[in-house]
């Protein structure tokens, strides 16, 4: 048996003006690390029952086919089972056996992979291929000399070719690196080596992941968990609003950092992936939350954490900073969807519907969105936050905190009361406040939901969700409030000004700060949970 140690990286393949293998090896020249290459040709015919008995099982069963430059073949059976990801990084036990057939034998497996009780003949007799994948495998085989003279054995790979199943097509192209023995570290300089010469992004999908998706719509009704290799794997489709990172009872400070930034980058990787194949704004908007989510951790646990973490932080602000202009898009896009609520209001008057779809044009498209997820900057701030999940050592120093605080639940709850309070001093119920007030503090608002977002799992759902439900109102008030502003600020531009609608707009912002100010003098009457 082996394990598996490999990081997987997407790369983008679009206007390539220099091949990618060409770019790979002059970056290890230019690094100086021995190397070997050497080319194969490799088709493997994937094996399930009908009904995904070892999709269930998290197993993936395949039958490679190798043939090297010389055309000679060589038939292997791989089965791997259950393993993680973590931040792209791919750990997974796998057993290989040489076979003479095309077709899988169980029982040349060890019987020790088998869960107790499964008859081995019976799914040996159901086996079906469902899809296959072939490709051109360039291998690098790399010698790097690390520290006290230690040495790491590197296999980088570079695969060009296709998924296929069923007449349908899905193209690969993509890098791994795997560690055959030696420092993890060596693992991870090598990828921000590669960082720095391509466009690529961290891949979460197995090549059998891929190939169970693309098969899945022929497979009626099943539920085809491709991967499952991390609790924190979800449908980012379905990714609540200022989603909750599930702690799971931590024991320490350190593991209930540790999972927060686990939560996070495993989400923000899922939605890239997600946009990547199919940009929306609203999975923009999602990717952003994430970042400040992300930001979020790193300003609670700041006074125990090393002062080089403020780079990471600073660096999470630099791509905040980066997709700022999101909400914004995502009001416009409100305002001229047909279906969008205000669309109906703003049929009569075509050129500001022409005004709102030129505004839109100023944003960045979907193209150069996809190329800064692919830049080393943004792959180098993903695997520094991988770095830290891979740590040996504590990353939070209990020496500066007070032993009060190194509770988990005293933490979270000294955190909460904060953020609570220095809302409830900016936004005092007595006040009320007019729409630039509430522009001014939502800021403030999503932070203080957020920090309820890194601990809220901790409490009791009920009190949480009674809680916090409340404030969740307010910050959807405040983003249609910007919507509405948005579009009194485009009707403004206009020499035709509609009196009409500019009544209609007071109105509505009428009606809204006062379904804000209930919120908000409800809100602040509710017991917090964390006091329960």
């Amino acid at each position: 048996m082996n394990t598996e140690i490999e990081l997987k990286f997407l790369v983008l393949n679009k206007n390539i003006t220099e091949p990618t293998a060409d770019k790979i090896t002059k970056l290890l020249k230019e690094k100086k690390y021995n190397f070997v290459c050497h080319e194969r040709n490799l088709i493997n015919s994937y094996f399930d029952t009908p009904d995904l008995q070892l999709r269930q099982l998290d197993m993936g069963l395949r039958v490679r086919t190798s043939i090297d430059t010389l055309g000679v073949r060589a038939l292997e059976q791989t089965i791997k089972t259950s393993g993680k990801i973590m931040g792209g990084l791919h750990q997974r036990p796998e057993f290989n056996v040489d076979i003479d057939t095309n077709f899988p034998i169980l029982s040349r497996f060890p019987q020790a992979i088998w869960p107790d009780n499964q008859n081995i003949e019976k799914l040996q007799n159901q086996l079906v291929s469902l899809f296959s994948t072939d490709f051109t495998r360039l291998f690098w085989q790399i010698t790097i000399e690390g520290l006290n003279g230690q040495q790491s054995e590197i296999e980088l790979v570079f695969d060009q070719g296709t998924i296929e199943t069923h007449g349908k097509q899905e193209v690969i192209c993509e890098i791994e690196l795997e560690l055959m023995s030696g420092s993890l570290n060596d693992l991870l300089t090598l990828a921000k080596v590669l960082c720095f010469g391509l466009q690529i992004r961290p891949g979460i999908k197995s090549k059998a992941a891929r190939g169970y998706a693309l098969r899945q719509n022929d497979i009626a009704k099943i539920n085809v968990n491709t991967e499952k290799k991390t609790e924190y794997q979800t449908d980012v489709n379905k990714l609540a609003d200022l989603a909750l990172i599930p702690l799971n009872s931590p024991k320490s400070l350190n593991q209930a950092f540790i999972r927060g930034i686990d939560f996070g980058l495993m989400q923000l990787q899922q939605l890239v992936d997600t946009y990547s194949d199919k940009p929306t704004l609203t999975i923009l908007n999602k990717i952003t939350e994430i970042l400040a989510l992300l930001r979020q951790g790193f300003w609670l646990f700041e006074d125990c954490l090393d002062t080089k973490m403020n780079k990471l932080r600073n660096e999470l602000s630099f791509f905040i900073k980066k997709l700022h202009w999101v909400g914004d898009a995502c009001h416009l896009q409100e305002l001229t969807t047909k279906t969008g609520n205000y669309r109906a209001k703003l049929h009569y008057s075509d050129s500001l519907v022409i005004q709102l779809k030129s505004e839109k044009n100023n944003f960045p498209d979907s193209v150069q969105i996809i190329e800064l997820f692919h830049t080393a900057r943004f792959n180098r701030l993903q695997l520094s936050l991988l770095e830290i999940l891979l740590s040996v050592e504590e990353v939070i120093d209990q020496d500066k905190i007070s032993k009060e605080l190194l509770e988990v639940s005293n933490f979270a709850q000294s955190s909460l009361e904060s953020s609570l309070q220095c809302l409830i001093e900016l936004m005092p119920k007595e006040v009320e406040f007019s729409a630039q007030q509430y522009l001014a503090h939502h800021k403030l608002l999503i932070r203080s939901l957020l920090t309820g977002s890194w601990f809220g799992s901790l409490f009791d759902i009920a009190s949480r969700l009674a809680f916090r439900n409340p404030w969740l109102d307010i910050k959807q008030g405040v983003s249609e409030l910007q919507t509405i502003l948005l579009l009194q600020q485009q009707l403004l531009k206009l020499d035709d000004r509609d009196e009409k609608l500019e009544r209609w707009l007071e109105s509505k912002i009428e009606h809204l700060l006062l379904t804000l100010e209930q919120s908000r003098k409800l809100a602040v009457l509710i017991l917090p949970y964390w006091r329960n």
